[in-house]
């Protein structure tokens, strides 16, 4: 249901049910938030979740609904990946090479990098089919989206676009497909480039919880400019002037 591969240092994960346009079903929530969870901040590797075939996701499996409060079950296991993502010390990207439904749109945005391509699609059709969006969930959108757009994508339902989902701040990128799913270059090229972007994240992270102590990250900082890796990043950016 997922893959996970490790390909210069950045683990890619695919949502693999292209036979269902990548529905999210609970197995394969469970399995997503397991291997988050499972990479380890000391890999320094970023991590980039893409679809199989030509979908993103079309959101939650529909086959395990049944229209009633037992659903809060998938709302609970949605809520446990984007958990994963945000508490996650390492930079997570979201490469969204076509359709982005419903739930899938909830884990998208929970993401620190949304490269869309021009086959994305973004749409939360909740109130089409009799539903309040948990709640927790728009809690978190409305932190991170403008009430216009809040309007656009969960009263009225309506879809974007890779360039519309750019200006309203849906997606942080707009790429052709060709490059979207080449999103790891955005994260790390070289060895020390790994360990800054790292320390970036785990920089902004610090902020949001509201336990930065600029004396931590101040020996921190000296540390990576002192570092090897640093050196000979420095001495490779000479070379190439």
């Amino acid at each position: 249901m997922i893959r996970v591969e490790r390909i210069h240092r950045v683990v890619h994960i695919t949502l693999d049910r292209p036979q269902c346009r990548n529905a999210l079903s609970l197995d394969l929530l469970a399995m997503l938030s397991g291997a988050l969870s499972a990479v380890s901040p000391a890999d320094e590797s970023p991590v980039v979740i893409s679809g199989a075939g030509t979908t993103f996701s079309a959101g939650a499996d529909i086959s395990e609904l049944t229209g009633t409060s037992r659903d809060i079950a998938m709302d609970d296991a949605i809520a446990a990946v984007v958990a994963a993502i945000l508490e996650s010390e390492i930079p997570v990207i979201a490469a969204i090479n076509g359709p982005c439904i419903g739930a899938a749109v909830d884990i998208m945005l929970a993401c620190d990098i949304r490269v869309a391509s021009e086959h994305a699609l973004i749409q939360i059709p909740a109130t089409r089919l009799g539903l309040l969006y948990n709640p927790a969930a728009v809690a978190r959108m409305h932190a991170l989206l403008s009430r216009a757009v809040l309007t656009r994508l969960l009263v009225k339902g309506e879809h974007f676009d890779a360039d519309q989902a750019l200006a309203a701040g849906l997606v942080t990128h707009a790429s052709p497909a060709s490059e979207v799913m080449k999103a790891k270059a955005a994260c790390a090229q070289g060895d020390n480039e790994g360990v800054a972007v790292v320390a970036t994240e785990q920089l902004l992270d610090a902020l949001d919880r509201g336990e930065y102590d600029p004396e931590v990250w101040e020996l921190k900082r000296q540390e990576i400019l002192d570092s090897p890796g640093r050196a000979t990043a420095i001495a490779a950016a000479k070379e190439r002037k």
